[in-house]
């Protein structure tokens, strides 16, 4: 019995990897690093067989060598190929994840690619070392290996620029800088306002605690201004664009508060406009920086601004709270104060 379970624990003991690898991401995609986990591979990863993509057929392999453990041979040479085919995993460019040829680029293997390696690795040298009085040398070249692959992984996560360490690192480095610089700055306020102008309409609102998001929504903040009185009517570009030179050519709409329609006008008669701008930041690094500034339209005068930085990964924001909420509707609101009597 005893020299029964020497020949079957590095069945239980791959198998117990393997599921690892399931809980784990095998992958990140696209250029925001985001991690696909193995049970998601697992699942529909064989659809890249469709794009000939074979190494998807590890899985495949893997599962009739366990099947067939018994059979030393067999189940040698077919952990053997799916070893190899795990490899070339590592040249990976493209996943496709359905048969419409959608999918998403690869960037870099995850944990969960080690814990794979590792389940068929340690089959296969088990079945080369399957005779009970070989335990040690099985033992031995099973820890060689594992220290080998965990080795090769460890460089692969840790250096280059590529590297979830370095992409994580160069997140903190952004995050904190930004963090620093998204403050709240109000020069001047301004009452009895009638019009803004402004190219965006939409804008997220944040619920945060202790530095985490709770809820997010995206909400028509200019919606938010016209049921508080902040504002009579707002203005932005004409949103079908027409050449100059062309008939009845409007560059601006007008949009008045109980209106269906707006109304195409040739120019502003806003006396401020609020320019929402977007810090571009390297898209693998999952965050969005966004300034937000008011201007006089009479004189270019910045009568306020704001900033903030958001980590969308992990739900991270940083910069001006009212409340422990952060709307632009609610920035601008406090810069175009509405009198009480104005409210009534």
């Amino acid at each position: 019995m005893r020299a029964l379970k020497n020949k079957e624990l590095h069945v239980f003991i791959s198998l117990f990897l393997f599921v690892g690898c399931l809980a784990t991401p095998g992958i990140y995609v696209t250029a925001t690093y985001n991690p696909n986990y193995g049970l998601a591979l697992f699942l529909i990863g064989w659809l890249g067989i469709l794009q000939g993509h074979v190494y998807w057929l590890a899985n495949a392999l893997y599962a009739a060598a366990i099947v067939l453990y018994t059979a030393r041979k067999i189940s040698l040479a077919l952990s053997f190929i799916a070893i190899c085919l795990v490899l070339s995993f590592l040249d990976a460019s493209h996943l496709y994840f359905s048969y419409r040829h959608e999918g998403a680029s690869a960037v870099t293997v995850g944990p969960g690619y080690l814990l794979w390696l590792l389940a068929i690795g340690v089959l296969f040298i088990g079945q080369v070392f399957k005779i009970p009085k070989r335990i040690g040398g099985e033992l031995f070249c099973q820890v060689a290996f594992i220290i080998i692959a965990s080795s090769f992984y460890i460089d692969h996560h840790f250096s280059g620029v590529r590297s979830v360490y370095y992409v994580q690192q160069e997140k903190i480095k952004y995050f904190e800088r930004y963090c620093k610089d998204s403050k709240e700055e109000i020069h001047e306020k301004v009452s009895g306002v009638q019009g803004l102008y402004m190219e965006y309409n939409y804008h997220m609102i944040f619920n945060v605690d202790d530095g985490r998001v709770i809820k997010e929504i995206s909400d028509s903040f200019t919606r938010r201004l016209f049921e508080a009185g902040t504002i009579g009517f707002y203005e932005t570009p004409h949103t079908v664009r027409k050449k100059k030179e062309e008939e009845y050519y409007f560059p601006y709409e007008r949009h008045l508060k109980n209106a269906k329609d707006p109304l195409l006008v040739d120019d502003l008669v806003s006396e401020y406009s609020v320019n929402i701008n977007f810090v571009a930041t390297p898209p693998r690094l999952g965050l969005s920086r966004y300034e937000i500034q008011i201007e006089s339209l009479a004189d270019s005068r910045v009568i306020a601004k704001t900033s903030y930085v958001y980590n969308e990964r992990d739900r991270v924001y940083c910069g001006p709270l009212k409340d422990g909420m952060f709307s632009v509707a609610d920035f601008i609101s406090r810069v175009f104060p509405v009198a009480e009597k104005e409210k009534i």
